[in-house]
């Protein structure tokens, strides 16, 4: 198959793979997908002052989620729970997902809910 050179980036060196297990402070996470079906993303951030200081993902899935988890982690970085969220036909013109790919955004998109749900229920 051939990715497109923003996929092949995230794909080959995700820079927010991992948790945050031992990071001081307030953290918080949100999921989706089920890696029975071949696609599961998890979400993770750190909250300081009330918005996202970091955030990180770990994704089950092809090449697609991996790249679509990282750019979303990224998107996070910076924002109040307010500001959280994805659009999912954005992100896949952003990173050149083929259609059949859509799902791996739309996946996102439910992590990112889930964890603002996750911030709201303890907020």
């Amino acid at each position: 198959m051939d990715y497109s050179e923003p996929v092949r980036k995230y794909f080959e060196a995700p820079r927010r793979a991992g948790d945050l297990a031992g990071k001081a402070g307030f953290c918080i996470a949100g999921s989706a997908g089920r890696e029975s079906e071949g696609l599961r993303i998890w979400l993770a951030a750190r909250i300081e002052a009330g918005r996202v200081a970091e955030a990180c993902f770990r994704a089950y899935g092809c090449p697609y989620t991996i790249a679509v988890a990282d750019f979303s982690a990224g998107g996070l970085e910076g924002k109040q729970l307010g500001e959280l969220g994805i659009e999912p036909l954005a992100v896949a013109s952003e990173l050149g997902l083929p259609d059949e790919k859509l799902n791996c955004a739309l996946c996102a998109e439910d992590a990112i809910n889930d964890l603002k749900a996750n911030w709201k229920a303890l907020g």
